[in-house]
C-alpha cells in the first residue's frame, strides 16, 4: 500500500510539472519562433502570409461571402452585379491558390533548407563553445544531443502550429467583433464549444487518475497472466498451493478494477453527455431557434444576417477548435523548446581570459586538487610538480589514478578545484582559451578518423597548397607512407561513408595518422595519451624513439601504460588514487617506488622465456 501511495504521489508530481510547463509552453514556442526570426525572417513573414490570407478568405468565402450574396438576390440587383463580386471573390482565391503553390512548392523547400542551415551553423557554433563536461555528462549529452538532432522537424512544426494558432485566433476574434455588430446575445451560442473544451479537460482529468488507480491492479493482472504459463515457474507451482495464491491475487486485482470503473463510471457518463449536447446540438439548434425567433416573431432580422450568424457559429467552432488543439500540441512541443533554450542559453563554468600566451618556458602545477562535481570524491589531491621547456614528462600509474583528469586540467577542459596550475609564471584561466589550447598538440586515447580526405585528417583544417609537402612529411614521420601512394595520393576519402573507393584503416593505422597530426601541428607542449595502445611491442618501440628525436627541442607529456616505452623520459609522474607516489628518472624509481618497480617488473616478465624472471635477468646481466 505504501508502494502504491509513492506511485500516486509520483503522478501527481509529474501532473503538477506538466501543468507548469503548459503555463509557459507559449512563450516557450515564442522563444523558438524569435530564433527562426533571427536566421530566416522570410520563412517566418512568408509562413505568416500564408495562413492570414487563408483566415481572411475563411471569413470572406464562409460569411462575407454568403451575406452579399443574399443582399443581392433579396434586393434584386442585376445579374452583373452579381457576375462581378463573384468574379472579384473568385479572383482574391486564384491570387491565394497561386501563391499557396509557388510557396509550398517552390520557395518553401529553398527558405526551409536557409533557415536550419543557418540554425545548424548557430548550434554547431555553440557546440564548440560549451564545456567538455556536458558531452561527458550522459543526462546533458542525451538531451541536448535529441534536441539539436530534432531541429529540423520540430522548428518547422512548431512554425506551422504557432502561425495556425494565431491566424485562427485572430479569425475567432474577428468573427466574435462582427456578430457583436449584429446580436452581442448570439455569444451565447458562439462561446457553448468553450464549456466542451472546460468538459474535455475535466473528463481528461477524471481519466487520468482512473488510469493511475487502475494501474498497479492491470500489473497485477498482467504479472499472474505472464508467470501461469512460464516453464520456469511450472515445477514449484504444481508442488505447492501457489496456483491458488496467484488465482486469488488475479481475482482481487479484477475485483478492484471494476471497482474503480464503477466510482469513475458515472461521473464519465455524465459529463459525455453534457459535452455531447453543448457540441453537437446547443450552439447550432438554439441558435437557429433565437433567430428564427427574431425574423418570425419580432421581425428585426435580415435573412442574409440569419445566415451569417449561423455560419459565423459553425467557422469560429471548427476554429475555437483549431486554436484548443494548437495550443495543446504548442504544450508538447514546449517540453523540446526547454532542451532547446537551455542548450543556447548554458553558461560556462570554464570562461576564456583575455591574456595571449607567449613561448612556452616552463608549467607548474601547484597544489591542485580536482573532483568532477561537488558531490563527487576527490579524483586529484595536492598534487605538485614542474615541467621545463624541452623536458620528456611521463605519467604512469594504474587504471583510475587520474592521469587522463590531470591531462583534462592541463588543457583546461576543465578548471581546479583549488590549486592553480602556471604556464610561464601565470594562471592559464588569465589565458584566452583557444590561444592557450593552441600551444598544445595532443594525441588522444580515443581518437577518430573523419570521413574527409587525409590532408582534412592530418591537418585538422582546411587544406592549403602550402601545407602540402607538411602534410606528406608528417606520414612519412609517422610511418604512413602507404597513404602518400594511394590512387588519389593524400586527396584520397579515408572511410567509405561517401566514397566506395574511399580507404579504410586498421587500427595500428589510424593511431599512426594521429601522431601524423602531431607532427603536422604547430606546437610547442606534446600531450599523447596512451597514442601506442593499437601497436605490437617493435611498431611501439620506433615510434617512441621517433618521437622523441623529432620532438628533441619540444616539451613532450605522454600516459602509458606500458612502462617500457617511458624509460626515455626525463622524468616519471607516479600517480595512484589521484596522489603523486612518486616523480624521478625510470632507474631512481626503480630504487624508491615500490609501484612503479612492481607495475615494470610485471609487464617484463611478459617478454622473458617461460620459468624466467626480470629480478633474474637482471642479476645475470650484472
Amino acid at each position: 500500500m505504501l508502494m502504491y501511495i509513492k506511485y500516486l504521489k509520483g503522478e501527481q508530481e509529474f501532473r503538477y510539472k506538466h501543468m507548469k510547463i503548459k503555463g509557459n509552453a507559449i512563450k516557450n514556442n515564442f522563444y523558438a519562433l524569435g530564433l527562426v526570426w533571427g536566421v530566416c525572417k522570410e520563412k517566418l513573414l512568408m509562413h505568416f502570409f500564408i495562413n492570414f490570407m487563408q483566415v481572411i478568405l475563411d471569413f470572406v468565402n464562409g460569411i462575407f461571402f454568403l451575406r452579399t450574396i443574399i443582399i443581392i438576390i433579396e434586393k434584386g440587383n442585376s445579374y452583373e452585379q452579381y457576375i462581378f463580386f463573384v468574379t472579384f471573390i473568385l479572383i482574391l482565391n486564384t491570387i491565394r491558390a497561386l501563391l499557396n503553390a509557388h510557396y509550398y512548392y517552390y520557395s518553401m523547400d529553398i527558405l526551409n533548407n536557409k533557415m536550419i542551415s543557418e540554425l545548424n551553423k548557430k548550434i554547431f557554433s555553440k557546440a564548440e563553445e560549451v564545456d567538455i563536461s556536458c558531452y561527458e555528462n550522459k543526462d546533458f549529452y542525451e538531451d541536448y544531443y535529441w534536441a539539436i538532432q530534432n531541429v529540423e522537424k520540430n522548428i518547422n512544426s512548431i512554425i506551422n502550429n504557432m502561425t495556425s494558432l494565431i491566424s485562427y485566433l485572430f479569425l475567432c476574434i474577428v468573427i466574435v467583433v462582427y456578430v457583436i455588430s449584429i446580436d452581442p446575445f448570439v455569444l451565447i451560442f458562439l462561446f457553448g464549444n468553450l464549456i466542451v473544451h472546460i468538459l474535455l479537460k475535466k473528463i481528461k482529468e477524471i481519466n487520468i487518475n482512473k488510469q493511475i488507480e487502475t494501474s498497479i491492479y492491470n500489473r497485477e493482472k498482467e504479472y499472474v497472466k505472464k508467470i501461469i504459463f512460464q516453464k520456469d515457474y511450472a515445477k514449484e507451482m504444481r508442488m505447492s498451493n501457489m496456483y491458488t495464491v496467484i488465482k486469488e491475487n488475479y481475482e482481487n486485482a479484477i475485483t478492484n478494477i471494476i471497482r474503480v470503473y464503477k466510482k469513475y463510471g458515472l461521473k464519465l457518463s455524465v459529463l459525455q453527455f453534457i459535452t455531447q449536447f453543448f457540441s453537437s446540438y446547443f450552439a447550432f439548434f438554439g441558435a437557429c431557434l433565437y433567430l428564427i425567433y427574431r425574423i418570425i416573431f419580432k421581425k428585426d432580422l435580415l435573412v442574409a444576417d440569419f445566415a451569417v450568424l449561423i455560419s459565423s457559429i459553425t467557422l469560429f467552432s471548427q476554429r475555437i477548435n483549431n486554436v484548443i488543439t494548437s495550443f495543446n500540441i504548442a504544450h508538447e512541443h514546449s517540453f523540446y523548446i526547454i532542451k532547446l533554450k537551455s542548450y543556447f542559453n548554458y553558461r560556462n563554468v570554464v570562461v576564456s581570459g583575455e591574456s595571449n600566451t607567449q613561448e612556452f618556458l616552463d608549467l607548474e602545477i601547484k597544489n591542485v586538487n580536482f573532483s568532477y562535481s561537488k558531490d563527487s570524491e576527490k579524483v586529484l589531491s595536492d598534487l605538485n610538480f614542474k615541467i621545463q621547456k624541452g623536458e620528456k614528462i611521463a605519467i604512469v600509474g594504474p587504471n583510475g589514478a587520474g592521469k587522463t583528469s590531470l591531462i583534462k586540467l592541463l588543457l583546461r577542459f576543465y578548471d581546479v578545484n583549488d590549486g592553480s596550475i602556471i604556464y610561464n609564471k601565470q594562471d592559464i584561466k588569465n589565458y584566452n582559451l583557444k590561444d592557450y589550447r593552441s600551444r598544445y598538440g595532443v594525441v588522444f586515447q580515443s581518437n577518430h578518423i573523419f570521413a574527409l580526405n587525409i590532408t582534412e585528417n592530418v591537418l585538422m583544417d582546411n587544406f592549403k597548397i602550402s601545407k602540402e609537402s607538411v602534410i606528406k612529411s608528417a606520414l612519412l614521420k609517422s610511418g604512413m607512407q602507404k597513404l602518400i601512394n594511394e590512387k588519389q595520393g593524400i586527396f584520397t576519402n579515408l572511410t567509405k561513408i561517401f566514397d566506395e573507393d574511399g580507404t579504410i584503416l586498421s587500427e595500428g593505422q589510424n593511431q599512426k595518422l594521429y601522431v601524423a597530426r602531431l607532427y603536422a601541428g604547430n606546437f610547442d607542449i606534446a600531450i599523447l595519451d596512451e597514442p601506442s595502445s593499437s601497436l605490437d611491442p617493435i611498431a611501439e618501440q620506433v615510434m617512441y624513439e621517433k618521437l622523441m628525436d623529432l620532438t628533441k627541442y619540444k616539451t613532450v607529456i605522454y600516459i602509458s601504460h606500458k612502462l617500457s616505452s617511458v624509460i626515455l623520459a626525463d622524468q616519471i609522474i607516479v600517480l595512484n588514487n589521484g596522489i603523486i607516489e612518486g616523480i624521478g628518472t625510470h632507474s631512481e624509481l626503480m630504487k624508491t617506488n615500490k609501484l612503479y618497480a612492481s607495475m615494470f617488473y610485471a609487464q617484463a616478465q611478459n617478454y622473458l622465456p617461460k620459468g624466467n624472471t626480470y629480478e633474474n635477468q637482471e642479476n645475470n646481466s650484472k
